[in-house]
């Protein structure tokens, strides 16, 4: 479409030239063609079509400044200022982000003194789509995959959350959320929670959460929970793997619990329990492991196997007087062991 305007007599006080008699028919007839006549963008908004059919929307805009892209409906990309004593301001920068669509996700450089430890505050970040999302507060190189309400801040730097709902890092470098329900990484890094709901990591490092519900690694390093329910490791270099309730605390780095009910190791390095139901491995009982069972204990006793009843396949031909952690019977082919306090005492 060519650029012509209407020319009226009036405002002029004098007769039209010839010129301007034919700008005015091919206005006309242009506008009789495309149906309108040229548009007005506004700041920072992107023109999109051709010809008399370009037109923009306020749900598509790009700030050439900032670098920055935002698609969806009251989206926000913000860049604050933090001051300090009567002149002194700095811009906290949210600079080449991007938000791809969604509804009310933001990306801020909060007016916090975070805004001041990090160099690109919340810049080179992305939202690719849902609603309510937010990165904020020193949160560079940063991205919310989806999902409603989840929340990346407070100098999490190259992190991510993928999707889920109410999904939380925190202070945490490097770290990810893939899905899931208000699941928590807090001043931690390197640490990832593939999904569940209500798991969280605590000053940890190289440590995971995959699923479950509610377990929780604390004070860690290259420790895991795979799965189960309220399971909980307060040491590092240690996991467990299903089961509810158990727990591997302090000083027991190198340790495992696999499945069970309320099974324990504390204070016990490079210790076991699997299986069995409120086992408990604890006071400096290094390399033990107890197999199954119910109420065993292992205290201060190191380099032991632990269980209830024991059935050995195959030959089994030991002397009586010696030691085994268990007490009853058991059988290894057509022998029966009878041990008491942890001594053989017959063999028939």
């Amino acid at each position: 479409m060519g650029t012509y305007s209407l020319t009226l007599r009036e405002p002029l006080g004098r007769k039209l030239t010839i010129q301007e008699v034919d700008d005015n028919l091919l206005y006309l007839q242009d506008l009789a063609q495309c149906g309108g006549g040229s548009v007005n963008i506004d700041n920072n908004q992107i023109g999109f079509g051709s010809e008399c059919g370009l037109t923009s929307s306020q749900f598509f805009t790009y700030d050439k400044e900032q670098g920055n892209l935002i698609l969806g409906q009251c989206n926000q990309i913000i860049g604050g200022t933090f001051s300090i004593g009567n002149s002194g301001i700095i811009s906290a920068s949210s600079s080449h982000s991007i938000i791809l669509g969604g509804g009310s996700n933001q990306i801020i450089a909060n007016n916090s003194i975070l805004s001041l430890l990090y160099s690109y505050r919340a810049s080179y970040s992305a939202i690719i789509v849902g609603v309510e999302n937010k990165i904020s507060d020193s949160s560079p190189g940063s991205i919310i995959g989806g999902g409603s309400c989840n929340y990346i801040s407070s100098g999490s730097f190259i992190s991510g959350i993928i999707g889920g709902f109410k999904n939380q890092i925190y202070g945490s470098q490097m770290s990810m959320i893939s899905s899931g329900f208000c699941n928590s990484i807090l001043k931690s890094g390197c640490s990832s929670i593939s999904s569940g709901a209500c798991n969280y990591i605590y000053n940890s490092v190289a440590s995971v959460i995959n699923g479950g519900c509610c377990n929780d690694i604390y004070d860690s390093c290259g420790s895991s929970v795979l799965g189960g329910s309220c399971n909980f490791v307060y040491t590092s270099y240690s996991s467990i793997i299903g089961g509810q309730c158990n727990k591997v605390s302090c000083h027991s780095g190198e340790s495992l619990i696999m499945g069970g009910l309320s099974n324990k190791v504390s204070y016990s390095f490079r210790s076991a329990i699997i299986g069995g139901n409120n086992n408990n491995i604890h006071c400096n009982s290094c390399n033990s492991v107890i197999l199954g069972g119910h109420n065993l204990v292992l205290t201060n006793t190191c380099n032991t196997a632990l269980t209830d009843n024991l059935f050995i396949a195959g030959s089994f031909s030991p002397d009586c007087g010696n030691h085994f952690g268990v007490n009853g019977s058991f059988t290894s082919g057509s022998n029966t062991i009878t041990v008491c306090n942890g001594v053989i005492v017959s063999i028939c």
